[in-house]
């Protein structure tokens, strides 16, 4: 039988696995915290209280991100190159800077499916020979 092939790894996805592996171990750590606590006649009275907890905690973030606005988040694009793409995230983060920032996110994100979208259909019915590899693995 022989050895498994050997997968060398980028130091990305090793690093990704990593921050991977020590979430899962801090999550095993903190439910060894937890169940000790769940001192309860049932495990339904187990579970109400574990959701009724995380439906508060969810909440009251939920509350201090609808008051986040865009001037209270960093973002540093000094290290980004500087192109047109970071000229418009600068001018668009000055312009907004004390909109929601999660109300402007999601509609980013809905104007740029919309945009998605539009190439897709302007270019939907052209030639496949107009596409080359290099645009697709670049």
């Amino acid at each position: 039988m022989s050895a498994p092939k050997r997968v060398n790894k980028t130091k990305d996805e090793i690093a990704k696995e990593m921050a991977h592996k020590a979430k899962v171990e801090h999550q095993k750590a903190l439910a060894r915290r937890m169940f000790p606590l769940l001192e309860v006649e049932t495990i339904y009275d187990g579970q109400t209280a574990l959701n009724a907890l995380s439906g508060y905690i969810k909440f009251e973030i939920a509350v201090r991100e609808s008051k986040l606005k865009i001037n209270d988040l960093l973002l540093d694009l000094k290290k980004e190159p500087d192109t047109q793409i970071t000229k418009v995230m600068e001018a668009l983060k000055t312009e907004f800077q004390d909109e929601p920032a999660k109300e402007l996110s999601e509609l980013m994100e809905r104007m740029a499916k919309t945009l998605e979208a539009f190439i897709a259909r302007k270019y939907i019915n052209n030639a496949m020979s107009e596409i080359k590899l290099e645009d697709i693995v670049a």
